[in-house]
C-alpha cells in the first residue's frame, strides 16, 4: 500500500489539479513549493536518521532526550523560517507567490515534525505504525482532493493557494495525532536534559549526512527554481517542465521506497569484501531489470503518455522535456545502489565532494542553457548532473570494492532493451492502441528475459536469502 499511495496521489490527484489550475496557476504553486523544498533539509539536519539509529541500539535514548530534541527541531524551524523570509522576496514580488511560499514553509515545518515522530516509531521497530501514518499522509490528501474535484461546480474555486492550504491542514492534523500517540505510548514527557557535550556529538555525527542531503537537494531541484528565475512567462514554463518532472517523481517514489532497506543491509556487511563485491552488483542488476525497460518504453511513447495524462494542449514541449528527464531515472538507480554502498562504507567525505562539484556544475550549466534553450536545456542539464554524480558513485564503489560484473548477461539485457524500443516503435507505426502496446511489450520483455536467464534470482545473491 505504501509503495503505491504516493505515485497514486501524483498521477490521480496532483495531475488533475495541474489540468484544472492550468499552466500559470499550477506553475505558481510549484515555484513556491520547490523553493521551500530547496531549504527543507535544514529542518532535519540528519536528526531523524540519527534518532532511529540511537533508539534501535538503546531504547532509553529517546526517553532521556525527547524534549531537548524537540527544542533543536524548533530552533531549526526558526532558522528555516528566517531564511525563507530573507530570500523569498528575491524569488518574486507576486502576492500570490509569497502567500504560497509561506503556506508551504509551515507545511514543511509540520512535515519535519511528523517525520521526526515517525523516526521514533521506526527506532522502536513499530514498522506497521510507521507505514500506516506514511500512507495516511498522502492518502488523506488523495481522498480529500478526489472528493473536492468531484463536487459539481466546486472546482471553479480551486486555486494555487487553496491547494497549498489543503497540504498544510492535513499535515498539521497528522503531526498532532502522531505526536500525541508517541508521547503517550512511549511515556516521553519525563525526558531529561541533553547536555551541551551530547548535543555537540549529535550535530557532529549528523552534519555530514545533512550536508549530503543539502547538496543532493540542490542539484536535484535547482532546475525548477532557475526556470522560474531565468525565463519569461516563468509559471507557464515551470508547469510544462513539471508535467514530466512529476512523472519522474512518481516512478522515483516506487523505487526509493524499495531501496530504503539497502542502507542497513549494506551497513551490516560493509566490512565483508566478498559480500559487497557480489551483492552490490546483484542489487543493481535487480534495479536495472525493472528500471531500464520502463525508461526505454517511456522514451519511445513520451508523446502518448503526456497527451493521455494532460490532454492535447501544449503537449509537444512537455513531451520533449519528459523524453530527456526519464533517462534521469537510470542515473538515480546508480545513486540508489552505489551511493548507498558508499554511505554504508563511511565514504561521506568523498560523496560530499562529488555532490558539491555537481551542484556547481548544475548551477553553471543551467545559468547558460536555460536562457538559450528553456526547459529542454534544463532537462539536459539535470540528466548530465545526475549522470555525473551517479557515475562517480559507481566508479568509487568499483575502486573500493572491486565489483564483480556479469558482462555477458548485461550485453543480453542491452540487446533486449533495443528490441523493446524498436518493437514499440513498430507497433506505434502500425497504429496499435497504447494499452495494447503496453501489454505486448510487458509480455515480450518477461518472456524473453526468462528465455535468456535475465530475471534476477535469489541465487545471484550471497548470504542474503534470509534477509
Amino acid at each position: 500500500m505504501n509503495l503505491l499511495i504516493k505515485p497514486a496521489w501524483l498521477l490521480l490527484a496532483d495531475r488533475k489539479v495541474q489540468i484544472l489550475l492550468e499552466a500559470e496557476n499550477y506553475g505558481l504553486f510549484y515555484r513556491g513549493f520547490n523553493f521551500v523544498l530547496l531549504l527543507n533539509i535544514l529542518l532535519d539536519f540528519g536528526i531523524n536518521n540519527y534518532t532511529s539509529k540511537e533508539i534501535a541500539s538503546n531504547q532509553k535514548f529517546i526517553g532521556k532526550f525527547f524534549r531537548k530534541l524537540l527544542i533543536i527541531k524548533l530552533l531549526l524551524s526558526i532558522v528555516f523560517l528566517a531564511l525563507v523570509v530573507l530570500i523569498s522576496p528575491k524569488i518574486g514580488h507576486s502576492t500570490q507567490l509569497q502567500a504560497i511560499i509561506f503556506i508551504m514553509a509551515f507545511y514543511q515545518i509540520f512535515l519535519s515534525f511528523f517525520q521526526f515522530f515517525r523516526s521514533i516509531t521506526v527506532g522502536f521497530q513499530q514498522f506497521r505504525i510507521d507505514a500506516f501514518f506514511s500512507v495516511l499522509e498522502k492518502g488523506f490528501l488523495l481522498i480529500t482532493l478526489l472528493i473536492i474535484l468531484h463536487i459539481p461546480h466546486y472546482t471553479q474555486y480551486l486555486s494555487a493557494q487553496f491547494y497549498a492550504k489543503i497540504h498544510l491542514i492535513i499535515i498539521v492534523a497528522l503531526a498532532i495525532v502522531l505526536g500525541v500517540y508517541i508521547v503517550q505510548k512511549f511515556n516521553l514527557l519525563s525526558s531529561q536534559q541533553l547536555s551541551e557535550k551530547k548535543l555537540g556529538e549529535i550535530l557532529k555525527k549528523t552534519t555530514p549526512f545533512a550536508l549530503l542531503g543539502i547538496l543532493m537537494t540542490l542539484y536535484t531541484r535547482l532546475d525548477v527554481f532557475m526556470i522560474g528565475q531565468l525565463t519569461q512567462r516563468s509559471e507557464f514554463w515551470v508547469a510544462q517542465y513539471v508535467k514530466g518532472f512529476r512523472l519522474l517523481d512518481a516512478l522515483n517514489m516506487l523505487f526509493a521506497i524499495s531501496a530504503g532497506f539497502l542502507l542497513p543491509l549494506f551497513s551490516k556487511y560493509s566490512k565483508d569484501e566478498r559480500w559487497m563485491r557480489i551483492n552490490v552488483v546483484a542489487f543493481f542488476e535487480l534495479f536495472l531489470w525493472f528500471v531500464a525497460p520502463s525508461v526505454i518504453f517511456a522514451f519511445a511513447t513520451k508523446g502518448e503518455i503526456i497527451k493521455s495524462l494532460y490532454g492535447d494542449k501544449d503537449w509537444v514541449i512537455a513531451a520533449e522535456s519528459f523524453g530527456i528527464l526519464i533517462w534521469v531515472f537510470l542515473a538515480m538507480s546508480l545513486v540508489y545502489v552505489f551511493g548507498t554502498a558508499l554511505t554504508a562504507m563511511g565514504k561521506l567525505k568523498q560523496l560530499n565532494m562529488i555532490a558539491g562539484l555537481t551542484v556547481l556544475l548544475n548551477f553553471a550549466l543551467n545559468l547558460y542553457y536555460i536562457p538559450r534553450h528553456g526547459i529542454i536545456g534544463a532537462a539536459l542539464v539535470t540528466l548530465f548532473s545526475q549522470s555525473i554524480f551517479g557515475g562517480f558513485c559507481l566508479l568509487l564503489t568499483q575502486k573500493k570494492s572491486g565489483l564483480q560484473w556479469h558482462w555477458v548477461k548485461n550485453l543480453k539485457l542491452i540487446l533486449l532493451l533495443l528490441l523493446v524500443f524498436f518493437s514499440t516503435k513498430y507497433l506505434q507505426f502500425n497504429q496499435y492502441a497504447f494499452f495494447k502496446i503496453v501489454v505486448i511489450e510487458i509480455a515480450l520483455y518477461i518472456v524473453i528475459s526468462i528465455l535468456l536467464g535475465l530475471i534476477p534470482k535469489r541465487e545471484s545473491f550471497v548470504n542474503i536469502n534470509k534477509q
